[in-house]
């Protein structure tokens, strides 16, 4: 039994619609890499993010101590400033302000805590 070829037309994409679909594949590639460098540039470095789990570590060690003099620190390639203040409302209380700054003098972490008076102060 031979077999009979019927006039059925296959269509297939030509050379041009083939050359646009990646042209227009390629410009949203590139856009998408300037747009993951510029979020990748914005983002702070390992270095930035550690101050915040220094600072937190010094504040809690610092809550415990009973000198409660101004100090400025000097921690790697930033500054770390110590000041306390008593509360406005309620004199048994003390706030440590904790804040690192950059060699430019902008703040990068800062934190504020409460510390009871101890009782064997004025």
């Amino acid at each position: 039994m031979p077999f009979k070829l019927t006039a059925y037309k296959i269509r297939s994409s030509t050379l041009f619609e083939t050359i646009v679909a990646l042209l227009i594949l390629m410009i949203s590639f590139s856009s998408g890499m300037v747009i993951y460098q510029k979020v990748m540039a914005g983002k702070p470095n390992a270095q930035y993010l550690s101050i915040g789990i220094v600072g937190d570590r010094m504040a809690d060690s610092l809550q415990n101590v009973r000198d409660y003099s101004s100090r400025t620190l000097k921690i790697n390639d930033f500054n770390a400033d110590l000041n306390y203040r008593l509360h406005s409302e309620f004199p048994e209380l003390r706030i440590m302000v904790l804040a690192f700054y950059n060699a430019d003098g902008r703040v990068l972490w800062k934190t504020e805590r409460l510390i009871p008076k101890a009782y064997d102060e004025n």
